[in-house]
């Protein structure tokens, strides 16, 4: 009997305790949650980018701040469009995507796909983009891939 009594008061330790990190993890939960957020103001940034005259089926876009403090910025490219935020001032605009046939394949590996878009535009990007705080930022790259009987 004695035995019993002390399991059930052991189990009703176990639950206060359990019930008592519940709340505090709930707590730290809604505290965390209630803070502003942290850095810079960031700006909406809208876009367009075509290769060779038609939009660019998907990809990626990066804002790269010419202050070297500030963080940068990354957006998804879908159908020639892309939406993102970034920090205010000018930016050193990467544009990446990759398709055509697999470079290799293997039967254990993914295949691998190289980019369909120059490296001046990429790796060794030339374009740029003004960020402004209080006028609509919208872009427009119009990218050529250079190859024989592409625009």
């Amino acid at each position: 009997m004695r035995l019993v009594m002390r399991l059930a008061i052991l189990r009703d330790r176990l639950f206060v305790c359990r019930m008592a990190i519940v709340a505090a993890s709930a707590c730290v939960f809604l505290i965390g949650c209630q803070r502003p957020p942290s850095g810079p103001p960031t700006y909406g940034v809208t876009g367009t980018v075509t290769l060779d005259g038609k939009p660019l089926a998907s990809g990626d876009v990066m804002f790269y701040p010419e202050t070297a403090d500030m963080p940068a910025a990354w957006g998804t490219l879908k159908d020639g469009t892309f939406t993102l935020r970034a920090v205010a001032g000018r930016h050193r605009v990467e544009i990446n995507a990759l398709g055509g046939e697999p470079v290799t394949v293997s039967p254990i590996d993914p295949p691998i796909y190289k980019s369909i878009v120059p490296a001046r535009y990429n790796t060794a990007s030339t374009l740029t983009a003004e960020v402004s705080p209080t006028a609509p930022n919208q872009v427009e790259f119009s990218l050529e891939s250079g190859k024989p009987g592409k625009r």
